[in-house]
């Protein structure tokens, strides 16, 4: 291992491997569900790893993408129009 402290510093592990796998089983029933896994993600990123360590870089990065997608949803959602653009995603 690169950092055999990342299990004596990280509680709950999780990778990108198992939210994968938990969304493909249809284990997340709510939105909610997903955000809690990926900010646990990006927690154990930071706690295992370090502030701007690439595994923690790569775990904000998840989360930043899965907000934008979240609000792009949020918006389709109560505008009833699926084919219009109403936020920028950056």
């Amino acid at each position: 291992d690169e950092n055999p402290q990342y299990f004596q510093r990280v509680k709950r592990p999780i990778t990108v491997q198992d939210i994968r796998n938990k969304a493909s089983n249809g284990d997340y029933n709510t939105v909610v569900a997903i955000e809690r896994d990926i900010t646990l993600l990006q927690a154990n990123a930071l706690n295992g790893f370090g502030d701007g360590s690439v595994e923690h870089t790569a775990a904000r990065s998840l989360a930043d993408v899965f907000g934008k997608l979240k609000l792009l949803l949020a918006d389709i959602n109560t505008s009833g129009h699926h084919g219009k653009k109403r936020r920028k995603l950056e």
